[in-house]
């Protein structure tokens, strides 16, 4: 059978913190190579009419369950001729991922972008002590002020107290075992069978290849594929957590051979 001519859709979550504008250059890049991509916009970001505060909080539960799906249904009923895979950066590709394990059958493959499980034995010492001194102090500040106010620490921006509750516990214990999950993330990730690519940037400080390996260890099933770019494929930017944002193709150029081999194995099969 010739390749399928109808090129996958890329339902993108951004980082922690991080709006649809920083992303826009890497949506631009796929769409010149004819993919659809639309961009997740968090709430309490951006044209989102909520902030994060002491009366108004969320967590992973409510973009799990309800903003991600929406958004995806939103996306689809624009294009339903596509073939979705839901991608992301840093924790956008966490809940990417569990998004997939979740509703397997209606998602095409998982895309991580400088993502792995925050867990701090992943990191080298001694910066795993800062990382799990971190994640011990993020739920008391984000209790005492009734938000994170990642935007004046330096972290983050302006975030749910419950988001950074879940985000610290994760880091904390390894796992994605949360209250206010409804059902089992951990199982739904270790059933999973489906396409993850990752993308792993050599000089990302945030995101150290046992953080990427966390994932893949959550996902024994799951068909895997790894590649790391460094600073030698980059013209002018840094192979770090968000330089690559600022210079897209070369990330651009790996998620196009990887949606297209997809979608090519699957229309001769």
């Amino acid at each position: 059978m010739k390749p399928d001519p109808v090129p996958a859709g890329l339902y993108w979550l951004p980082a922690l913190g991080v709006g649809v504008r920083p992303n826009l250059r890497f949506a631009e890049a796929l769409r010149a190579r004819g993919f659809v991509v639309e961009v997740h916009e968090w709430r309490g970001l951006g044209t989102s009419p909520l902030r994060a505060s002491r009366r108004c909080d969320w967590g992973y539960r409510e973009l799990l369950d309800h903003d991600i799906p929406q958004g995806l249904a939103e996306a689809r009923a624009r294009h339903p001729d596509r073939r979705w895979w839901i991608g992301g950066h840093s924790l956008g590709g966490q809940l990417g991922l569990l998004h997939a394990a979740h509703a397997p059958d209606s998602i095409a493959g998982s895309l991580l972008v400088a993502s792995g499980q925050p867990h701090w034995r992943a990191f080298p010492l001694p910066r795993a002590v800062g990382i799990l001194a971190f994640m011990l102090v993020v739920p008391l500040i984000a209790r005492l002020v009734g938000h994170y106010p990642g935007d004046r620490l330096g972290f983050a921006g302006r975030e749910a107290a419950r988001l950074m509750r879940d985000w610290a516990r994760t880091g904390r214990r390894g796992d994605y075992r949360l209250a206010s999950v409804p059902w089992d993330a951990d199982a739904a990730l270790r059933a999973y069978r489906g396409p993850v690519r990752a993308l792993h940037l050599r000089g990302d400080a945030l995101v150290p290849p046992g953080a990427v390996e966390r994932l893949r260890h959550a996902t024994p099933l799951a068909e895997w594929d790894t590649i790391e770019l460094g600073r030698e494929a980059f013209s002018t930017q840094r192979d770090d957590h968000f330089g690559w944002l600022k210079e897209p193709e070369p990330v651009a150029a790996v998620v196009q051979r990887w949606m297209q081999g997809v979608s090519n194995a699957r229309a001769q099969g």
